[in-house]
């Protein structure tokens, strides 16, 4: 009887590791996604910007690419 008590134990304890994982993996992935995408609008906006400003040289419109305005990547905090 105390076998299969332990085995259930266990079953619950692997159980909810897994959750925990797969929950974890699941929000770290929509977060990389979310700044994989940040990414790609500021690259698409600066190419952009630069080909309006190739066909006007005397207009500045501040295409630089400047890497310190690209979102950072974090998974946990603000």
């Amino acid at each position: 009887m105390l076998r299969g008590k332990r085995r259930k134990a266990q079953v619950s304890l692997e159980l909810g590791t897994a959750f925990v994982l797969i929950f974890l993996l699941l929000f770290a992935s929509f977060n990389l996604a979310r700044w994989i995408v940040g990414r790609l609008v500021l690259r698409q906006e600066t190419y952009e910007a630069s080909r309006q400003g190739a066909s006007d040289p005397f207009q500045h419109l501040g295409a630089e690419d400047d890497e310190s305005t690209a979102p950072p990547l974090r998974f946990f905090g603000q």
